[in-house]
């Protein structure tokens, strides 16, 4: 079960870093990360002329020294954000966060392809163990009873294909590390003075430790399909007030990503959940299976586990997490001195629309 640890500073360790899942952005493998940087935004870029029909999945969208990033890595790296989001994405305004996830989506792919050619001037190498093991990984992360051979023919791909890709993400990662190696770790009094000076940030609102069995809903859904899925979620309600496991029925029958944790979300505050979702469950005592609720991703069964009043968390419990954020903060104003070098020196052109 995960602990809330989303609050003030610690929310802002991930933001300061700029880490972003977005590896294998041109493959699309369900399940495959690896840490990467999102670089800085950058200047305008002079606009190149559009060689390729906007249409086709390899038309360049922007080109970095001669090499493009093109629509299907950009819709790739979208869709993996969004299917990271989708929870808290209301559908009216699905439009605009596309639009913006795709500006976003493009710059960091420009970043990328920075580093990438910078790892190769630079001779940066992956062993073909490493590679092996990469490819292990991905293997782990199918679903069950999928092979490799049938993953990578669903994306159009060859086995060849993903160990490019593997051996690229390594490469810009170990590019990162490169660059940011020598960045020292704050020491007592930075952190101490971080705590003393930032309050607020260490104020955590009341949690709830909540699991929930989705059953999804479109946007273009009809009201019969609609009063379907309301239907089985009422069924699955009873099942689980009849004693059935509410964890195998999540596995078996949820539409969220958390089918694989038993439906489990961990804490959450009101703000991190959809307005409908965080009224029924923050108004639920811990082990009651409270009505269907419905909200903009379709109609949940929910159970509260576990609620944790508002507090302000002391300096001990504070103290990892402020020495990371503020490691990573530094780290990420090195790695920002470097990219905004990479891209003076760069031939960075973004087609126009």
């Amino acid at each position: 079960m995960q602990s809330t640890v989303g609050i003030g500073v610690i929310a802002r360790v991930g933001r300061a870093a700029g880490w972003l899942a977005l590896a294998f952005t041109a493959t699309g493998i369900a399940g495959a990360q690896a840490e990467v940087t999102e670089a800085v935004p950058g200047e305008m870029f002079e606009a190149a002329p559009t060689a390729f029909d906007p249409r086709d999945p390899a038309y360049a969208m922007a080109t970095v020294n001669g090499s493009p990033v093109t629509q299907a890595q950009v819709e790739n790296a979208v869709r993996q954000m969004l299917a990271e989001q989708r929870q808290a994405i209301p559908p009216s305004q699905m439009a605009a966060v596309r639009e913006a996830l795709a500006a976003r989506a493009l710059d960091t792919l420009i970043g990328r392809e920075l580093l990438a050619q910078e790892a190769a001037r630079q001779g940066l190498e992956v062993t073909r163990a490493e590679v092996s093991e990469a490819l292990d990984r991905v293997r782990a992360q199918l679903s069950e009873g999928q092979s490799m051979e049938a993953a990578l023919e669903a994306q159009g791909m060859t086995q060849a294909d993903l160990e490019a890709n593997l051996i690229r993400e390594m490469r810009i990662n170990r590019m990162v590390e490169r660059i940011t190696a020598d960045v020292p770790a704050p020491d007592a009094s930075a952190v101490e003075r971080f705590y003393a000076e930032n309050p607020d940030e260490f104020d955590v609102p009341e949690t709830v430790s909540v699991r929930h069995i989705l059953v999804g809903v479109l946007p273009t859904d009809t009201d019969r399909v609609r009063q379907v899925r309301r239907r089985k979620a009422e069924s699955l309600r009873r099942q689980v007030a009849s004693g059935e496991g509410f964890a195998e029925l999540a596995e078996m029958h949820s539409d969220d990503a958390s089918r694989v944790n038993g439906g489990e979300l961990g804490f959450v505050a009101r703000t991190q959940v959809l307005p409908a979702f965080a009224e029924a469950v923050f108004a639920l005592e811990p082990g009651v299976v409270g009505p269907v609720v419905e909200s903009p991703a379709g109609f949940h069964v929910v159970e509260v586990l576990e609620r944790r009043p508002a507090r302000r968390l002391p300096l001990a419990e504070s103290r990892e997490a402020i020495r990371d954020f503020l490691h990573q903060q530094a780290r990420q104003a090195r790695l920002n001195e470097r990219m905004e070098a990479l891209r003076e020196d760069a031939d960075i052109r973004v087609v126009e629309p």
